[in-house]
C-alpha cells in the first residue's frame, strides 16, 4: 500500500520537508491529495514532517502563499485538518513568521512591492467562504479555533494603495453584506421579470405585412427551437430558490461574523469608495431578455471589419432600403445607395438587421425573393463602395521634401 511504501522510503532516508523552488513540500502535496492515511503515515514515520506543517507554498503565477492547513480546508477534509492542527499547524501567522519564507525566495520575481506581506497569504475564513459550502460547520470551526475575521479580502488588500481600486476596498464582513444586497437586488429583478408584460417587438414584426413579417416568423421559429433545447430552458423558479438559499446562507454567515470590522473601521485614513457598497451587484444582476431587439448595423472596413450601429435617425431610410431589396425595386436601391440630386447621404449597402437570434441583410432578402437582378446590383454596389476608383494622379509637388545633411537621398 501507499502507506507501506512511504514507511520504507522514510526508513531509507526520505524527508517530507523536501520542497521545490516554490516551497511546495512533499508533505503539502500529500495533504492536497486528500489521502488521510498517507498524511498520518508521514507524521508517524517521518520525524521531520512536523517541520513542514507551517511551510507555505507560493503560487507560481499568482501572488499568493498557501499553507497546508488552507489546502486541507479546500479539500474539505476534517481528518487531515485535525492531523495538521495536532502537529502544530497555525491558522494565523505573523508577518515575522511569513517573512522568513519570503527571504528564502528573495531571488524570485514577485509583485509585492512595499506592501504588507501578509496581504498575499491565503487566510482561513476567506477560503472557507470561497468553498461556497451551504454548511456553516467549517466557518464555525475555524472561528472557534481563533481564525482572524477582521481582515480585508486578499484582492482588496493587494490593491489598497491604488486609488483606482477604491471601490474594491472591502473586508470579509463587507463582502458578505455586499453579497446579501446583490442577492436581494437579483430577487427583485426576477420578480420584475416575471411581472413584465411588455409587448414583444418580435410579435409586432410578425404581424407587419411585407419582408418584416417573414423575418419575424423566422426569428420566432428560431427562438422556439432554441428554447426547446434542454440546456437552454430557463428555470426562474429554481433560480429564485437558489438565490433564496444563498441569501439564507450569507445572512447566517453575517451573524457568525458579528463584531468583525468593516474596511472603514480598519483603515479610517484610507476609506473605501462609494461604489464599494455595490461591489458584487454586477455579478448577480442579469439583463432582462423578454424581447427580441431589432437594430440595423453597418459594416465598414478600416484595416479590419468593424460593425457600427446605425443612428436612429437613419432607421426609416434603412427600412426603405431593405423593403426595396425584398421587393426587387432596383431603382429604389440605386437611389438610396448611389445618391441622387437630394442632399441625403447614400446608405451603406453592406448593412444588416440583427437580433439576438438571427441576421438579415439586403442580399439575403433579395435572394429569398428570387430577385436575381437585385442581388447582382447589391453585389455591384458593395464592390463600388469598397473598391472606389483610384484618385487621378495629381500634379508633381515639392512640398515636404527637405534637402540637407540629415535629409538626403538614399545612397
Amino acid at each position: 500500500t501507499a502507506k507501506e511504501i512511504a514507511k520504507k522510503l522514510f526508513a531509507a532516508g526520505a524527508v517530507s520537508s523536501e520542497a521545490d523552488e516554490d516551497l511546495f513540500t512533499i508533505l503539502h502535496k500529500i495533504v492536497c491529495s486528500g489521502n488521510t492515511e498517507l498524511v498520518r503515515a508521514f507524521f508517524q514515520y517521518e520525524p521531520n514532517a512536523k517541520a513542514a506543517v507551517n511551510t507555505p507554498a507560493f503560487g507560481q503565477f499568482w501572488n499568493i502563499a498557501v499553507y497546508p492547513i488552507i489546502s486541507a480546508i479546500t479539500q474539505g477534509s476534517y481528518s487531515i485538518f485535525a492531523l495538521l492542527l495536532a502537529y502544530g499547524a497555525k491558522l494565523n501567522v505573523t508577518e515575522e513568521e511569513f517573512s522568513r519564507f519570503m527571504e528564502l525566495r528573495k531571488h524570485h520575481r514577485n509583485h509585492m512591492g512595499d506592501q504588507n506581506p501578509l496581504h498575499f497569504v491565503a487566510m482561513p475564513v476567506e477560503f472557507v467562504l470561497g468553498r461556497q459550502d451551504d454548511s456553516l460547520e467549517w466557518l464555525a470551526l475555524v472561528m472557534a479555533l481563533g481564525a482572524a475575521v477582521s481582515l480585508p479580502t486578499r484582492d482588496a488588500a493587494q490593491n489598497a494603495k491604488n486609488s483606482w481600486a477604491a471601490d474594491r476596498r472591502v473586508t470579509l464582513i463587507d463582502w458578505v453584506s455586499c453579497a446579501i444586497r446583490a442577492i436581494e437586488d437579483h430577487l427583485q429583478h426576477l420578480e420584475k421579470r416575471a411581472e413584465s408584460v411588455a409587448p414583444d417587438e418580435l410579435d409586432r414584426w410578425a404581424s407587419t405585412p411585407g419582408w418584416k413579417a417573414e423575418v419575424g416568423k423566422i426569428v420566432r421559429q428560431l427562438r422556439v427551437q432554441q428554447k426547446s433545447a434542454t440546456f437552454q430552458k430557463p428555470d426562474p423558479v429554481a433560480d429564485k430558490e437558489r438565490q433564496r438559499k444563498a441569501k439564507e446562507y450569507f445572512s447566517a454567515v453575517e451573524g457568525l461574523l458579528d463584531g468583525a470590522k468593516t474596511w472603514d473601521e480598519l483603515y479610517p485614513d484610507n476609506k473605501a469608495g462609494l461604489g464599494a457598497r455595490g461591489y458584487l451587484n454586477s455579478s448577480y444582476i442579469l439583463p432582462v431578455q423578454n424581447s427580441s431587439h431589432f437594430r440595423y448595423e453597418r459594416r465598414q472596413r478600416t484595416g479590419m471589419w468593424q460593425t457600427t450601429v446605425v443612428p436612429s435617425h437613419l432607421t426609416a431610410r434603412y427600412d426603405e432600403l431593405f423593403e426595396a431589396c425584398a421587393n426587387g425595386d432596383n431603382a429604389k436601391v440605386q437611389k438610396l445607395c448611389l445618391g441622387s440630386k437630394s442632399q441625403e447621404q447614400p446608405l451603406q449597402i453592406v448593412a444588416q438587421l440583427t437580433t439576438t437570434w438571427a441576421i438579415s441583410n439586403p442580399l439575403s432578402l433579395a435572394v429569398a425573393g428570387h430577385h436575381w437582378d437585385t442581388a447582382r446590383l447589391i453585389l455591384a454596389i458593395a464592390a463600388a463602395h469598397h473598391h472606389p476608383e483610384p484618385d487621378k494622379a495629381g500634379k508633381f509637388q515639392t512640398r515636404n521634401i527637405m534637402l540637407g545633411e540629415k535629409h538626403c537621398l538614399p545612397q
